[in-house]
């Protein structure tokens, strides 16, 4: 999870998940789920003139799975259902994605 409070002028920057070609613009509020195995980086936020306002800000949260997660032994919510039901991904699926 990444939040930026930036100035409007400066290139808010990117996250790279570099195997799959592929990046997110790093706006305000940004949330990605994937996994940490891939390779993966960013850029910082850039400012056009080079000199940066001191109330200017970045912060990352990294989120890490439980243990139930890792050893297979859990459920997984995927997407959402109609009427507030929630499609979840078993322990035996995990290899089908």
């Amino acid at each position: 999870m990444a939040h930026s409070d930036i100035p409007e002028d400066y290139h808010p920057g990117r996250f790279h998940l570099i195997e799959l070609g592929v990046y997110v613009v790093l706006e305000e509020l940004v949330c990605i789920n994937f996994t940490g195995l891939r390779y993966h980086g960013g850029t910082p936020p850039t400012c056009p003139d080079g000199i940066p306002v001191h109330w200017a800000y970045r912060f990352i949260l990294i989120f890490y799975p439980n243990n139930r997660m890792l050893d297979g032994a859990s459920l997984h919510a995927f997407a959402s259902l109609p009427h507030g039901g929630l499609f979840s991904i078993r322990p035996e699926m995990m290899n089908a994605l």
